[in-house]
């Protein structure tokens, strides 16, 4: 008799789903990279308030992407020891060229996921689905994950959001949205491989959150101190912007999740 217990990834065969992605004619995978109207790992609510006016031609994320110039990176900023606040906050706000791991050409929000999934208990569920494409110095780190039936990818929003007490929960509304890390585990739960739209179904039969809270002050400062070293247009545009939603904001919060 066997005294050997073993432990081993279900995520995939509990859904059927081989943890496979095919990648399009251009080599793009489709992929969730978030999701709204639906709870983090921590109980805090994500709604769509406001959130979908970020996905309109007029902000700043959509003008990067008619640019072909949003890139993930890998894994979220860190305060290293010794960086200051204000280095910090500049770092969130900035991708590292010698991290980026992928380029994002294309978001969609698919409206009815919650309903189309009812095994998920969301009705109200809204996917943020992304096309990405392995990119930069760390490409390998993101192909591998994307290409491993064995190996979840997660991603996770990098960005700024306004935090309200009501209805008896922490609602969270994104403001700014400065784009999607891959990262070890995400905080919404459908936001990785395993939950993709195009994820090959097998033959035979489909946590992590940094958060860190803003000081108004320290912020406008490293916006203003960066501003005239801005080459990018849409950079400065979308300083601009973020400097506007905090004025309107009474909780705000850099957001990894």
């Amino acid at each position: 008799m066997s005294n050997i217990v073993k432990f081993t990834e279900t995520i995939f065969s509990e859904r059927n789903k081989q943890g496979v992605l095919k990648p399009d004619e251009h080599g793009y995978y489709t992929v969730i990279l978030g999701g709204l109207n639906t709870f983090n790992s921590v109980g805090e609510y994500y709604t769509a308030e406001k959130a979908i006016e970020l996905f309109k031609e007029s902000s700043n994320l959509m003008r990067r992407i008619k640019n072909g110039a949003l890139y993930a990176e890998l894994g979220h900023p860190k305060r290293l020891p010794g960086m200051s606040l204000e280095d910090f906050y500049n770092r969130i706000l900035t991708i590292d060229e010698g991290n980026i791991c992928g380029h994002i050409s294309e978001i969609t929000l698919d409206l009815d996921y919650g309903k189309n999934h009812p095994e998920l208990n969301n009705p109200q569920l809204i996917a943020i689905i992304g096309k990405i494409k392995p990119a930069g110095p760390k490409a390998q780190a993101l192909q591998i994950a994307l290409d491993n039936p064995k190996q979840n990818a997660a991603f996770s929003v990098r960005g700024l959001t306004e935090n309200v007490y009501r209805n008896g929960r922490v609602e969270r509304i994104l403001t700014n949205i400065i784009t999607w890390d891959h990262v070890v585990e995400p905080g919404i739960a459908i936001a990785n491989k395993a939950f993709s739209p195009v994820l090959e179904s097998r033959k035979t039969n489909i946590t992590e959150i940094e958060d860190h809270l803003i000081d108004k002050a320290v912020m406008k400062k490293v916006i203003n101190n960066t501003m005239d070293k801005v080459s990018l247009e849409s950079n400065r545009e979308m300083m601009n912007e973020i400097l506007s939603s905090l004025g309107n904001q009474k909780h705000s919060r850099l957001l990894d999740w």
